[in-house]
């Protein structure tokens, strides 16, 4: 087995921290939020976002007409996004 010798490793890559906002359905309350696609979440609530699973996993347990807040990082600054959160469309439960 050869070894690399030090010097001639790669960087690795280093994924940040958060999710990133691929899609947002129209008319849904992501996007009467503000949320736009390419938004990167970093935080939910004050607690920092690991990943889109972890994102995902805490909006499901958030109820219908809670008040979400989003530390979002986007081309520009960062800013904080306020969602309710509301039931999903037929349409957007089948995609």
């Amino acid at each position: 087995m050869r070894r690399a010798k030090p010097g001639n490793q790669r960087p690795k890559r280093v994924r940040p921290p958060g999710a990133v906002v691929l899609q947002v359905d129209p008319q849904s309350a992501a996007e009467r939020a503000g949320l736009k696609p390419g938004d990167l979440v970093t935080e939910l609530d004050g607690t920092p976002v690991r990943d889109a699973a972890d994102l995902q996993l805490r909006l499901a347990l958030l109820r219908i007409g809670e008040v979400a807040e989003f530390a979002v990082s986007r081309p520009g600054g960062a800013v904080t996004v306020r969602a309710a959160m509301a039931e999903r469309e037929p349409a957007a439960r089948s995609k």
